[in-house]
């Protein structure tokens, strides 16, 4: 046996993670283990010392660190440990042992010390109540209710009380609350049954919402439950299957679904599993809460591709168990139930008793679901940068000896994506004619991560010589994909016209990229305004970590997942951006330094040799010189970091070939979770148009979906790009301070704010690959809260209904007491405002505590935003006109129009340090610059474009 020791960091960011300080014990563990056996042995030991009830969760996302400060991973071996040696878990590396980790704020001592002082309270851990959290957790349920009800708790519908069956010291733990069914009684009702099936709440919500399963964002205490469930903390004794249609982080990161724990699945993101002998077709998505018409019915089960038989249909906010019929109309089995179908409410059991087999997980929807015969083929081909793993899925249509079209994806270094679209994906497009090949990126990650984009087009160059050698190939290609997909398609489509390119390599004919981007350097830095941090380091992230081959698994698997998609502030990530420099913040991050992350800092140009070959463009539409022009149809979302990109896409693809542009509402996710169906639709028409030549599609080139507050879809349509513009709403800033107005008369402004870079402002919405501030957000606790940092200025209410319809733009007068700094411009709409006044006419002074900028009611929403860096020069105003973007949004009578500047929206990009002068922003080491005021003087101007006359209304439910 090996005896460690093993004490907890008393820094701030592991303080305010356990909010409690001493905490250290020691360990035997076998010396075959490895390192992560230890950590939880010491885990089992130092949890009751911590008063809250997910300590396990808590010290679990801690990570584990040398006498030296060097980090441990869980498979390390404890072999290479010596006898006595002392480890260190800390929330963010601490150096060496010995070396302070720099001083805990008071403000973190004070809310540590009275989180730890109520939470012994509530959990009698205090003098007055047991000796010990196992005391407590052996109390008789009755008694721990009384105990919980007499600290202000309640216990109703807790977690157990869902799986309930006699109570013994094991199962009388402390749950979180939902609004649940028990098990025990629903069983005494109808019957026993074998499994229980979720849709929406089951886990403990603060405020219950339909369609949730997993916890809600801010709900720590939920989501602290869930995980001890999942570290086998707490055991569940009936298999449980769930969907969930309002947790991103789990459709984002299992669409293929995953076994949480020990009998407790999340079916995934679509398909149909066979489940203890009941076939059940599922899709967590979010749907209209009404009662389905038939048509609907026949429409998602064709989807589904159900055969006849009994049939559980799980689908967003909507459950059936009863009678439906299949996609050609034949009626399906049904299952006893008290209804035909049932809106989702929180949690059904499966109310027929089941078959005594048990059987295993069942598997997404395949071949046979869809009635179609495929083969399938995986190869392995070498590129000179390194290994791909190629998958081929061809139809039955093959062993006629008949070609078909190929739909090639390339899933990059998104290793663990590739089965996902191999199952899901695959066998539908192979059910419309086409071959479907997915390839990925496979080997050490200095061959994966470190090549990310530099080498998509030589892959993909390999892989079409295979494709040009297959017997049922008839050489067209298409491509598609969202995001970073979209970025390997551009790079097929120029593997497969460049003019070196063998006579007998297909032909990309047609390419769909979605929130995607030909060349990243302008987005990343900002077209050489900042850079983007956020992006960047989440994205490598991924590359590195989060989507890489065997990196993560099991409770770790989940437990980042939850952490990258599930908070709204990425754990670790501040930390890394306030030091200066910020190149180790890759190894601060994940552990290891990034080829692409340290060698951008130094070559900030486009025009420098660490971009060329393929590290920024994927497709030079310019130079384009084939005779054989694809078809680009490229997708855009309104909130989208890539949206810039994607209108420079599409009009240079205009100049080479006939190109599309469709916009929909939504950020970089939301376009993802709220109109993948329409996507879908749009790429299979692009394919069905130029790979299968069935069909013509006469819409106007360019579709654009109105930003509205009703349920009904209007898209404006156009021929070209940007859309005509015939007349502008100008804006002119007046007032005071850092709140002012907005008025259609030039007046008098001697507007202001403080830009603090050791405080730099935050932003809240259209997030930059973060999940929870994706698209367009509610601004008013960003406004409230950022008093000195954030200048506001506001409209009076419309008069009458108004679109806009083009580019933003404004013209500011300023002046700065530094020589540099940066200006951000974002422009809201308040919805539903009426009057412009605040609440201080009806609640008095209490109106002044509610609403001190006197902001006045309605939700203030995000439309569009820049930034731009500016020089300036002491004594003198500066003229700084620039876009804020483009946007396309309804503006109803009542609503007013607000208008954001400040100096940061950090870390989506990353503040300006205000540096001494002759120092590089980026790369210097000094302590950043004492605050900067900014004035806004007269004249300053926002012009807002209206929509023109030329542009086509068409009210359809998708384009």
């Amino acid at each position: 046996m090996l005896k460690l020791h093993f004490s907890v960091t008393e820094d701030e960011a592991t303080l305010l993670t356990v909010m409690t300080t001493g905490l250290a014990t020691e360990v035997e563990v076998p010396r075959g283990k490895d390192v992560g056996f230890a950590k939880n042995r010491a885990i089992d030991k130092l949890w009751p010392s911590i008063p809250f009830c997910h300590a396990v969760a808590a010290l679990s996302n801690l990570r584990i660190f040398d006498d030296q400060g060097e980090e441990l991973n869980d498979g390390d071996a404890c072999s290479a440990l010596s006898e006595g040696q002392h480890l260190r878990l800390s929330a963010a590396p601490p150096g060496p042992r010995g070396v302070s980790a720099g001083p805990v704020s008071a403000g973190a001592q004070v809310f540590a010390s009275t989180v730890s002082a109520v939470g012994r309270h509530k959990l009698g851990l205090d003098a007055a109540g047991p000796d010990s959290r196992e005391e407590l957790m052996k109390l008789p349920l009755k008694e721990l209710k009384a105990r919980l009800a007499a600290s202000g708790l309640s216990a109703e519908g807790c977690l157990e009380k869902v799986f309930e069956h006699p109570t013994t010291a094991d199962d009388s733990g402390l749950a979180a609350c939902a609004p649940v069914p028990q098990v025990e009684t629903q069983q005494k009702k109808v019957g026993a049954f074998n499994a229980l099936f979720a849709v929406g709440a089951l886990l403990g919500l603060k405020k219950w919402e339909s369609g949730r399963f997993l916890p809600a964002l801010g709900d720590s205490e939920s989501g602290a439950v869930l995980a001890e469930f999942v570290s086998g903390t707490r055991k569940v004794p009936i298999e449980t299957f769930f969907i969930d249609s309002r947790s991103a982080a789990f459709l984002q990161a299992a669409p293929e679904g995953k076994q949480l724990c020990e009998k407790i699945h999340f079916l995934g993101g679509l398909g149909v599993r066979e489940l203890h002998g009941l076939r059940v077709a599922y899709l967590s998505g979010g749907r209209a809460v009404q009662r389905p018409t038939a048509a609907s019915r026949s429409s998602f089960m064709g989807t589904a591709g159900l055969a006849m038989g009994p049939v559980l249909l799980l689908s967003g906010d909507i459950v059936t168990l009863g009678a439906g019929r299949g996609g050609d109309g034949t009626p399906l089995g049904s299952v006893r139930a008290p209804h035909g179908w049932v809106e989702g409410h929180a949690c059904l059991g499966l109310w027929k008793r089941l078959t005594s087999r048990r059987g295993r997980m069942g598997r997404a929807a395949s071949a046979s679901d869809l009635g179609v015969d495929i083969t399938q083929e995986e190869v392995e081909l070498t590129s000179h940068y390194g290994r791909l793993e190629l998958i081929a899925l061809t139809p039955a249509a093959v062993r006629r000896a008949e070609r078909v079209p190929t739909v090639l994806v390339n899933v990059g270094c998104y290793y663990t994506l590739a089965d996902t679209l191999v199952a899901v994906e695959g066998p539908r497009y192979v059910a419309q004619g086409y071959a479907y090949v997915l390839w990925r990126a496979s080997g050490p990650l200095e061959e994966v991560a470190d090549l990310v984009f530099q080498r998509w087009r030589a892959d993909a160059a390999v892989v079409l010589d295979w494709l040009g050698q297959q017997s049922w190939c008839d050489g067209r290609v298409g491509c598609h994909g969202y995001s970073l997909l979209g970025n390997t398609s551009y790079a097929t489509l120029a593997a497969s016209h460049a003019p070196d390119a063998p006579a007998e390599r297909p032909l990309v004919r047609a390419a769909v990229p979605a929130i995607s981007f030909s060349r990243i350097q302008p987005t990343v830095f900002v077209r050489g305004q900042s850079l983007a941090a956020e992006l960047a380091l989440c994205f490598l992230w991924l590359a590195e970590k989060g989507l890489c081959q065997g990196r993560l698994t099991g409770f770790s698997y989940i437990w980042n997942m939850f952490g990258f998609f599930g908070l709204p502030d990425w754990p670790g990530l501040a930390a890394a951006l306030a030091q200066r420099p910020v190149d180790r913040a890759d190894v601060d991050m994940w552990g290891r330094a990034n080829t692409l992350w340290q060698g951008g800092q130094f070559a900030r140009d486009e025009l420098e040799s660490f971009w060329k070959d393929g590290r920024d463009r994927q497709f030079n539409f310019d130079s384009f010189r084939g005779t054989h022009p694809p078809h680009i149809h490229i997708i855009a979302g309104w909130n989208d970091m890539f949206l810039q990109q994607g209108l420079d896409d599409f009009v240079s693809a205009c100049r080479l070939t006939e190109a599309r542009l469709t916009i929909y509402t939504g950020g970089h996710f939301g376009l993802i979770t709220k109109h993948a169906g329409e996507v879908a639709a749009e790429t299979g028409r692009c394919y069905r148009e130029h790979l299968g030549g069935d069909m013509l599609d006469h819409r106007s080139p360019v579709r654009m979906q109105l930003i509205t507050t009703t349920d009904e879809t209007e898209w404006l349509e156009c021929e070209t790009w940007p859309p005509p513009c015939d007349s502008y709403l100008d804006y002119f800033l007046l007032g005071e301070g850092a709140t002012g107005r907005l008025a259609e008369e030039a007046g008098s402004c001697r507007l202001s704010y403080t830009y603090d870079p050791k405080d730099p402002t935050p932003y809240a919405g259209d997030g930059w690959l973060n999940l929870q501030k994706d698209g367009a957000q509610d601004q008013r606790g960003l406004e409230s809260s950022r008093t000195k940092d954030l200048l506001l200025a506001s409209s009076q209410a419309l008069e009458k209904d108004v679109d806009l319809a083009g580019e933003v733009q404004v013209s500011l007068s300023l002046r700065c007491s530094a020589p540099q700094c940066d200006v951000v411009a974002r422009l809201c709409v308040v919805r539903g405002a009426g009057g412009a006044g605040g609440a201080e006419g009806v609640l008095g002074w209490l109106g002044d505590l509610a609403d001190p900028r006197q902001l006045g009611a309605g939700q203030s929403v995000n439309l569009c935003e820049n930034i731009v860096r500016a020089e300036f020069q002491k004594d003198e105003a500066t003229r700084l006109d620039f876009r804020v973007g483009f946007t396309a949004c309804r503006l109803n009578a009542g609503d007013r129009v607000r208008l954001h500047l400040c100096s940061a929206a950090h870390p989506r990009w990353l503040r300006h340090p205000l540096q001494p002068k002759g120092e590089d922003w980026l790369l210097g080491d000094s302590q950043v610059g004492p605050p900067a005021v900014i004035s806004v003087e007269t004249p300053s101007r926002l012009r807002l474009p209206l929509r023109s006359a030329e542009l086509r209304s068409v009210f359809l439910t998708s384009p």
